[in-house]
């Protein structure tokens, strides 16, 4: 750390600076993917597999609380490609492709609860809303497995150079 004399006495030079910033979005990254991960899994237990209305349910919160560990890999990713560090991003593409698979075993349950859920109901209201939350989980499914994916390819091809 180079600190300049004169006026600007006390600053951090500019790569300094810029390593202290990216410290910093790794720190958050990290406390956003814990708690959003935390979350997520307390989401699962106790489980109660062949039980259609829990994986139905189970599905839709992990959907629903995606968006806090997803950020949390996304500040992760910036920092270990900023920073071109290896460790971290192999811990991405791992956590990506875990995470991809584990979205593919959720879609499988979901899929196979929908035809159940929408024999369940019968007020047309309320299959009016089973039916916009369906949308919501496929795009959600879609959009969280593709970010994974690309998080994990994008970690990999780093790591190459």
């Amino acid at each position: 750390m180079t600190i300049p004399s004169g006026s600007g006495a006390g600053r951090l030079d500019e790569a300094d600076a810029m390593v202290a910033g990216w410290r910093v979005l790794l720190a958050i990254g990290v406390v956003l993917l814990t708690v959003g991960v935390l979350d997520l899994a307390l989401a699962w237990f106790p489980p109660r597999f062949g039980t259609p209305e829990w994986e139905f349910g189970t599905v839709s919160a992990t959907l629903n609380n995606m968006p806090v560990p997803a950020m949390g890999l996304a500040l992760v990713l910036a920092y270990a490609a900023a920073e071109r560090s290896v460790g971290a991003l192999i811990a991405v593409a791992v956590w990506g492709a875990v995470v991809t698979i584990f979205l593919g075993v959720a879609a499988v349950f979901y899929g196979l609860d929908v035809p159940l859920a929408l024999r369940a109901v019968q007020d047309p209201v309320a299959i009016r809303g089973l039916k916009a939350g369906m949308i919501k989980a496929v795009v959600s499914l879609i959009g969280y497995g593709g970010f994974h994916v690309w998080a994990a390819v994008f970690a990999i091809r780093r790591m190459r150079r």
